[in-house]
Parts: C-alpha cells; sequence; structure tokens
C-alpha cells in the first residue's frame, strides 16, 4: 500500500482511492469528503500516516460518485454491537448444554459422549468464524450460571482457540474440546461447598479438592475416548517446575493437551469473580502468566496466547496518553503488541456517537497509558451506559 502523510490532506476535499489507517481498517471510503473532524480526529490520536491502494489525487465535486449514507465508524460500531450478540447467544447455548450436562451426571452418573461430540464441533466452528467477539472471555455474562459451567464453558472455547492457532486436526481438537469440558467433572463427586462456596477451606479440604483431576480421570476412563483426552483431564494441574499435582511431572513430560488446559484453565480462574474475591482483569491475569513462563507455563503456548487475544485482551478498556478512553475490538496478526482499538469518549471524557477505529503501530505514536481495572471497566460501562 502507499503510504502518506495525513498532513498533505486537505479538508473539504475529495480522493480517488479508499483511506486506510493500515492494511486492514478503512478510515475514509472512496469519494467521501475529508472532514475538519476527521483531521482532528487523526491529530488527537497522534496519527502521522495513511495508506491508500494507489496514488492519491484530488478529484472535483463533479467526478465523484454520490456519497456513502454511512461513515466506517458507524459501520463499525453496527458490527461490534451484532457481532457482540452473537457471542452471547452462543455463549448462553453452550452454557445452558453445559449445565444440562453436569445437572445430569450428579443425578445419575450418566454422560452422552456422543451429544458432547457435537456441542465441541460447533464450539470449534464458532472459534474459527467469530473469534474477535467469542474470545472475549472477561466480558461474557454467566446468564446466573455457577462457576462450575462457566468456567467449563470459557476454558473449552479458549483451549480449542489455542489448539487451533497450533494447527491441531480437526479430530484432535474436537478431542482437546472434550477433555477441556470435563477436566474438572471429578468435582462433582465432592460436596459443592468445597469448589462452589464462599467460605475459606481447611487444609483436609484443600487435599480432597485436588484429587478431582484423578477423580476426572477414573470417570472418563469409564467412556470410550483417547489416551490424549484421559492425559488432558489428569495433567492439567502439572506445573513445568514439577511443582503441580497430581504426579508432579517436569515440563517435557506433560502432555500438550495438559499445557493447554493448564493455561486456558489458569486464565479463565483469573479473571472471574468468585465468592470470596472480584476477578482481575484480563491484562493483569495476562501479564501474570507471561511472568510465569517456564515455571509454571510452556513458554510456545504462552505466545500463542497473547497472539490470540493481544497484549490488550479483546475487549478491555484502555485510557490512552492523551486521557481519552478505547476499546481493544480486534487483533493484529502481525504484531500482538499493537492491537486494533475503538475510541469511546473524547480526551474530555465525554462518551462519542461516532467511535473511530484505529491500531496502535510503530508509525502512530499514540500510547496506552494504562488499561482500566475489572472494577473501573464495570464502573466506566455503568456510569456511561455502555454495552
Amino acid at each position: 500500500m502507499i503510504k502518506t502523510s495525513a498532513n498533505q490532506l486537505k479538508i473539504n476535499h475529495y480522493y480517488n482511492a479508499d483511506l486506510y489507517l493500515d492494511k486492514n481498517f478503512l478510515l475514509l471510503p472512496i469519494d467521501m469528503q475529508f472532514t475538519q473532524d476527521i483531521a482532528d480526529n487523526l491529530k488527537r490520536w497522534n496519527i502521522r500516516f495513511v495508506y491508500s491502494n494507489n496514488e492519491l489525487q484530488e478529484i472535483s465535486e463533479e467526478d465523484r460518485v454520490a456519497p456513502l449514507s454511512l461513515t466506517s465508524s458507524i459501520t463499525a460500531g453496527v458490527e461490534e454491537q451484532q457481532g457482540k450478540q452473537r457471542a452471547e447467544i452462543f455463549f448462553r447455548k453452550s452454557l445452558e448444554f453445559i449445565n444440562i450436562l453436569f445437572r445430569d451426571f450428579r443425578n445419575n452418573e450418566k454422560l452422552n459422549l456422543n451429544s458432547v461430540s457435537d456441542k465441541i464441533k460447533d464450539i470449534i466452528k464458532e472459534v474459527k468464524t467469530d473469534p474477535v467477539y467469542v474470545l472475549r472471555l472477561a466480558s461474557l455474562p454467566s446468564f446466573d450460571h455457577d462457576y462450575m459451567v462457566t468456567h467449563a464453558t470459557k476454558t473449552t472455547i479458549l483451549s480449542i482457540a489455542l489448539g487451533d492457532k497450533m494447527k491441531l486436526p480437526q479430530h484432535k481438537l474436537v478431542e482437546l474440546g472434550i477433555s477441556c469440558l470435563f477436566h474438572e467433572i471429578g468435582l462433582l463427586k465432592l460436596p459443592e461447598r468445597l469448589y462452589n462456596g464462599t467460605g475459606a477451606i481447611n487444609d483436609d479440604e484443600k487435599k480432597a479438592l485436588s484429587t478431582h483431576t484423578i477423580l476426572s480421570f477414573r470417570i472418563l476412563k469409564t467412556l470410550n475416548v483417547s489416551r490424549d483426552v484421559l492425559l488432558g483431564v489428569l495433567e492439567h494441574h502439572e506445573r513445568e517446575n514439577s511443582s503441580g499435582y497430581p504426579q508432579k511431572l517436569p515440563g517435557h513430560k506433560i502432555s500438550l493437551f495438559g499445557k493447554i488446559i493448564a493455561i486456558a484453565c489458569s486464565f479463565d480462574a483469573q479473571i472471574s469473580d468468585r465468592p470470596f474475591r472480584k476477578g482481575k482483569d484480563a491484562h493483569t491475569s495476562l501479564l501474570n502468566m507471561m511472568q510465569q513462563i517456564g515455571t509454571m507455563y510452556d513458554d510456545k503456548l504462552i505466545k500463542s496466547l497473547v497472539g490470540l487475544l493481544t497484549i490488550y485482551p479483546l475487549g478491555c478498556y484502555v485510557q490512552m496518553d492523551n486521557g481519552a478512553i478505547a476499546r481493544s475490538i480486534n487483533y493484529n496478526p502481525d504484531n500482538p503488541t499493537f492491537p486494533i482499538l475503538q475510541q469511546i469518549t473524547t480526551t474530555a471524557n465525554s462518551v462519542l456517537t461516532e467511535r473511530p477505529i484505529f491500531s496502535l503501530s510503530e508509525d502512530n505514536s499514540s500510547q496506552v497509558k494504562k488499561v482500566l481495572s475489572y472494577s473501573e471497566a464495570v464502573d466506566f460501562e455503568e456510569k456511561h451506559k455502555i454495552s
């Protein structure tokens, strides 16, 4: 693409090509007027360059075609709302399925592996076709389901996304999804107050909780599942430095499924609300896990996680160095440290009706000053009625 200085663009002029912030994100469609508002936004965000597919030329009023009815920011806003709605509908249906699955196991200890396989295939399809929205795990509501159900659902989604990023074939993604969906099912053999309770537990109760990996392994061993599925369930609490359980395995002896589920399980545990604590924001959780590369988690898989979610995970809010608030809405496949953001407020903290989309990059000097914490994000959404 051809790079042009934003200072060369003239107010109230028209151009012969679409203008982009980068190779993926449209700033101004062809034949729409370059306005003072657009120029002000570029200046506010320190965006110094725009891109086009051919050499930019000014065109006269007579030569231009009828203007488009929607700006790119309005279109993006509609797409954003529709994408979030799709993800929430999909997530709610998945929660309902898993809730019934666990309830039936509690009542009669039966599991329908065929229906589980079909559900996993649905999740794989959703992760492949709509990852930008379905991977905003911290933003997905629980719909009043308990932690066991939401945790199983979110970790399965994230595990499948990690497996897909590693280019696992379809049948292995199905096996990974089954393993992750059932990775905590052994807890259902224990008193519910141990894993869904609000009070502190003693050392003996903690020891009982740690048996859930073996219990889960024994439950699945009665089904017709592969060795990989069994190892994922058994080893998801093993750690690279041999500090995990139940076997204290070193990293090179932990199965791939065990490593993937360990990362997905830990990430969701950190971002989730529990009766005894509030969840952390996704950015802080990701940084915590990055600091434990090689001791707790596999290096390559953590890098894959960052590549999936970006360093500012999808759905989180950030404050820019000029004071404006933006939300991470997409990832940059070329560099996860430069996500795609959507401006939500002005520098004066007024909510924008048209919310421009921009990409952090080396060419644009706008920087993230801070990531809003979990409580700050909730307060921000409630104050400004942002959904």
